[in-house]
């Protein structure tokens, strides 16, 4: 759910916009199933808005959204039982987000975010580390801006508790996001 991409090329000026690259990123799942494996799955429709202030970072904010229908694990049965009301709910709760409350800069490249997830109706802050991966121009010119992130949660928070015997509770998520000046 949920990234930032801070990396900042001199020309930028204080509150650059850029709007997360649905193409280029991803949002992937990660959870252990019957304690002996880690099983993946990712979302295929991620948007968003990423504003940058180079000269203050902690003016600088991010807003990923996730169309929860989007969940893909590559079995269609699998898939419409997570989008179920024993999981995501994806009828009663169509979007994932995250909304940043605080950005501060804690290395060379790397930013600490803090934010609102919202998720199958529950809102929870959550702070991540990320990474600037890159910044350049795309082959059109426009500029393109880069970061990833992992974090972890419990399921059980966002009042998904169905088969926790099976399915782990902490679930892993690993952003990476490319967005482009508006």
């Amino acid at each position: 759910v949920l990234a930032t991409a801070l990396a900042f090329p001199a020309a930028l000026q204080a509150a650059d916009e850029y709007a997360v690259d649905p193409v280029h990123s991803v949002v992937l799942a990660k959870i252990k199933h019957l304690n002996v494996s880690n099983f993946y799955a990712r979302f295929n429709d991620v948007s968003g808005k990423v504003v940058v202030d180079e000269a203050d970072p902690a003016k600088s904010s991010v807003e990923v959204v996730v169309k929860a229908d989007s969940f893909d694990s590559n079995n269609e049965k699998r898939d419409q039982h997570v989008k179920s009301p024993d999981f995501l709910n994806v009828k009663q709760f169509p979007v994932i987000t995250y909304k940043s409350t605080a950005i501060k800069k804690t290395g060379d490249q790397q930013y600490e975010v803090t934010g609102d997830l919202t998720l199958h109706g529950e809102t929870k802050p959550v702070t991540a580390s990320f990474t600037v991966v890159g910044n350049g121009k795309d082959p059109r010119g426009a500029s393109i801006i880069g970061a990833e992130t992992r974090f972890t949660f419990k399921r059980r928070e966002f009042g998904m508790g169905f088969m926790l015997e099976g399915l782990s509770d902490e679930i892993e998520v690993i952003v990476s996001v490319e967005a482009r000046k508006e």
